[in-house]
């Protein structure tokens, strides 16, 4: 396993990290604990958890229990980590749910005001069986609350040893960008990282987010790089659960048929230079400017050793420039004089 250090934190993270979106789902309760354990003993220290993972409604599927009866990914994750806890980066993150103003005859505070991050944080610690979190995740933009607001409220809690550092994901370059000046503006610390969905075939970040993140030193954290699937060659596509089908979705097609189109061609440039389709997405999204570590989604430990080997897959230049020609990035400002 290779290891970054993140951003300006000086703190070390693999370049490979355990997503847990799916616990309680695929893998299973009991599977969790292997699986968490099998990424340690692999090298990797970045775990990747929620407040809203694993028994979110809607994301029931055949064979797993309804999500009334599961636990949440957090409470997964704890009990896996138990004599295991310091061998980890641990992340978790709080989540707007953009609700109605009333919610059963009560009013709705579920954003990233301080009343709800308050209220969250003592949930996941609670659920996480841990006093601290290595990083809290600002996950999704609040355009109901004042960024102040939510900024001091992390700012309180790594003054109160709650938390250690904070992250963004999956914010808009604009709000990116007026999070680290309003956290230079009032001497607060800036976000250790930005969290994004990063493909092959999804690259939009690169228009503006990636120029950001490089103009303020701030380093990715990435999800996703399989596409839910279809990166990693076709033979995940034939799956009863892939692409948008694993959260619940299965009533829609899990791919579209030019996603199929670039399946085969990820196979086929596995099979001609050697490698997995996903080591070859994986590495490639680990070889763009900015970007510290890669969270895999592995439902099984073998999913998860051969993801793993990507962290040591060094692709030269010409490998890395057919795969970007799978997906080109139009200009964001195509008048632009260079």
């Amino acid at each position: 396993m290779q290891y970054t250090f993140l951003g300006k934190s000086g703190f070390q993270v693999s370049r490979i990290g355990l997503g847990t979106a799916t616990f309680g789902m695929a893998p299973l309760e009991k599977g969790v604990a292997a699986l968490v354990h099998s990424a340690i003993d692999l090298g990797i220290n970045y775990i990747d958890g929620s407040d809203d993972y694993g028994n979110r409604p809607g994301w029931d599927r055949p064979g797993a229990p309804p999500w009334q009866e599961r636990k949440s990914a957090e409470q997964l994750i704890g009990a896996a980590l138990k004599g295991r806890r310091h061998d980890v980066i641990l992340v978790t993150k709080v989540t707007p749910r953009y609700g109605q103003p009333i919610v059963d005859g009560k009013p709705d505070t579920t954003g990233l005001d301080r009343i709800n991050i308050m209220r969250m944080v003592e949930r996941s610690l609670r659920d996480l069986q841990t006093d601290y979190i290595d990083i809290y995740n600002a996950h999704h933009h609040d355009f109901r609350t004042d960024l102040g607001h939510t900024l001091r409220a992390f700012d309180d809690l790594v003054q109160q040893g709650k938390i250690r550092y904070y992250t963004l994901g999956s914010y808009p370059a604009w709000h990116f960008v007026e999070t680290v000046m309003t956290a230079d503006k009032f001497n607060m610390d800036r976000p250790v990282a930005h969290q994004v969905s990063y493909t092959i075939t999804n690259r939009s970040v690169e228009r503006d987010v990636v120029p950001a993140a490089q103009h303020f030193g701030v380093d990715l954290t990435t999800f996703a790089p399989l596409g839910g699937g279809y990166l990693a060659g076709l033979a995940p596509t034939k799956r009863d659960f892939a692409g948008r089908q694993r959260y619940g979705g299965a009533e829609v097609a899990a791919f579209t048929p030019p996603q199929l189109a670039v399946a085969e061609r990820m196979e086929a440039l596995g099979n001609e230079w050697g490698h997995g389709p996903a080591q070859l997405a994986i590495a490639w999204v680990m070889s763009r400017p900015m970007v510290a570590n890669v969270v895999v989604g592995a439902e099984t430990i073998a999913e998860l050793e051969q993801n793993a080997g990507a962290a040591d897959l060094v692709l030269e230049q010409s490998q890395l420039d057919a795969l970007s020609e799978i997906e080109e990035v139009p200009a964001a400002f195509p008048r632009r004089r260079q």
